[in-house]
């Protein structure tokens, strides 16, 4: 869906410049055209392949310690993939571990991976309510202290990655209750109840 709102938004564009999809680039990667056509027959092409030829993106979740140590699943991964995501690498408990102290390793390993695979990096997430480090969620922090918190991470994080680094976010990921209802529609949270427009901030 994500990909299918990109093409749509560049299809203007596209026909505004007169130019091929081929030479509209993200991070260098070859923007698939959306009115290809699907391929047909040969099943023997990496799903990558096929999705280009079909004008869209086909992804997968990958884990840092995995790529590292598993030599089939980063093979199978750079290949079989235009877009990737981490896993857990690009979370908080991974970016912040420690209140304002930022560790990148894990999220900029997968970032150099989708690059030199020639695949789109997806960021995941900026704010969720699991995932999170301790001294977070066990930090009793006043909602305006958590506010502050949570402003430092999202700025801290984009820093890092300007634009150019990835075609998009997760910003607040899983925000809504499974079962929601009038007046009580988020997750219960470190964020939720004590930031109650948490996700307008």
């Amino acid at each position: 869906m994500a990909a299918y709102v990109l093409f749509t938004g560049l299809v203007a564009i596209s026909n505004a410049v007169s130019s091929p999809w081929s030479s509209l680039l993200i991070n260098g990667v070859p923007i698939p055209d959306p009115n290809a056509q699907a391929p047909t027959g040969n099943l023997s092409m990496p799903l990558r392949q096929a999705a280009e030829k079909a004008g869209i993106f086909i992804g997968a979740a990958l884990n840092y310690y995995d790529l590292q140590q598993d030599s089939e699943y980063a093979k199978v991964g750079g290949e079989q993939y235009n877009l990737m995501t981490a896993e857990n690498g690009c979370k908080w408990s991974a970016t912040e571990p420690q209140q304002n102290q930022f560790d990148f390793t894990q999220c900029d390993y997968i970032y150099k991976f989708a690059k030199t695979n020639a695949m789109i990096f997806r960021g995941h997430n900026l704010c969720w309510g699991v995932y999170n480090p301790n001294w977070l969620t066990s930090g009793n922090f006043s909602p305006d202290q958590l506010k502050q918190i949570l402003q430092n991470h999202i700025n801290t994080v984009m820093k890092h990655y300007p634009d150019n680094n990835a075609y998009s976010w997760d910003v607040v990921n899983e925000a809504v209750q499974d079962s929601p209802s009038p007046g009580n529609i988020y997750k219960t949270n470190v964020w939720y109840p004590a930031i109650p427009n948490y996700v307008d901030l």
